[in-house]
């Protein structure tokens, strides 16, 4: 079997499920940094712990890592599914520069059928 190695705030819960990186799973990792990067860190989710977890997906922990990451990527999912998660960023952008960045991160981020249903 394979193995995935990366911070659990990052990782697509199907690259864990498959024990393999995925193209997806690098979009999705790039969009999540690009987001933090101009808009700040998602918040937490209540039952989260705050701080990133290195995973290892090894077959004994690789259930409880896929439904981790599976939460963190629906938390992440959903923040950027508004129009809000884009209102204040840490620079000063103005309205088009903060449209064209969110469509990026949109883009990237989403997974591909949802990304598609939102164009």
């Amino acid at each position: 079997g394979g193995r995935v190695v990366g911070e659990l705030d990052y990782v697509l819960a199907d690259d864990i499920a498959k024990s393999q990186g995925c193209t997806d799973g690098d979009r999705y990792a790039m969009s999540k940094t690009l987001y933090e990067t101009i808009f700040g860190p998602a918040p937490p989710k209540n039952n989260m712990k705050e701080n990133s977890v290195l995973v290892s997906s090894v077959i004994k922990e690789q259930g409880l890592a896929k439904i981790d990451a599976e939460e963190r990527n629906n938390v992440f999912w959903n923040q950027i599914s508004t129009k809000a998660a884009f209102s204040q960023s840490r620079f000063h952008l103005t309205s088009t520069a903060r449209d064209i960045i969110a469509e990026v991160i949109i883009t990237l981020g989403l997974p591909k059928t949802t990304a598609m249903q939102k164009n």
